[in-house]
């Protein structure tokens, strides 16, 4: 059964290089094991920080290490809405480059992106079994997580790894691509980080649900073969 877990930080500093710890940790597990490490990254301002000191951690060989996206906004790779542009300049400048898997989006559109990227990730993973080593998620202000939004189809997709969402009901309205559950649930850690008193309520509501054992939004799915790890600082985890 996985464990799921919640850390509480004084500040969102704290919760930020914290959460940078946990996964620096994973990260080194995952390479004294196998000689390799294959995390997944989402965007949006919150992990920001996190992924620059991750990439400031030590004791990892990052050129041993993959990155794909967990999520990606369909729009020019230099956009600064563009995920793999907050990637470009915290994680994978971390020294001696890891490997990046980034979504295609010069693709004519959202659903071709989305079938290449699965492609992508079939060429390169086992049908079963583990794939990541690590997701690093959040949590919108709806409860979504990745690009997976309550009551898409993309949340309640079953087979598919990779999944198109024509419009985000969330800003920006742009379409995206996202990992599924049927992908994302076969990483071995898990980590969400949210922070800041704007996420206090929706937090309050996912981490109810998934103690509860009935989870409805898609952040309070989110599993993983080992561990479940929510990382919040005082204003996140406060009373709703």
């Amino acid at each position: 059964m996985t464990r799921v877990e919640t850390e509480v930080r004084p500040d969102p500093e704290t919760a930020s290089a914290d959460a940078a710890e946990a996964a620096a940790g994973a990260l080194r597990s995952a390479l004294a094991a196998v000689g390799r490490a294959r995390l997944a990254v989402s965007g949006g301002e919150t992990p920001r920080r996190m992924l620059a000191l991750l990439a400031a951690a030590p004791g990892i060989a990052w050129r041993d290490v993959e990155v794909y996206f967990a999520d990606e906004r369909f729009v020019p790779r230099d956009s600064p809405l563009s995920n793999q542009e907050l990637a470009a300049a915290t994680i994978l400048a971390a020294p001696g480059g890891p490997s990046a898997y980034p979504v295609p989006v010069d693709a004519p559109d959202a659903a071709t992106a989305a079938a290449r990227y699965e492609a992508l990730l079939r060429e390169r993973f086992a049908p079963d079994g583990p794939a990541l080593d690590l997701a690093l998620l959040g949590v919108g202000p709806d409860g979504h997580t990745a690009s997976l939004f309550p009551g898409s189809a993309a949340a309640a997709e079953r087979e598919r790894w990779v999944a198109a969402v024509p419009r985000a009901p969330q800003p920006p309205p742009v379409p995206r691509v996202s990992l599924t559950f049927p992908f994302l649930d076969r990483s071995r850690h898990a980590i969400l980080l949210a922070t800041g008193p704007g996420k206090r309520g929706i937090v309050a509501r996912v981490l109810a649900e998934a103690r509860a054992g009935r989870p409805k939004l898609p952040a309070a799915r989110v599993s993983a073969i080992d561990s479940v790890t929510w990382f919040l600082d005082a204003d996140a985890a406060g009373p709703p």
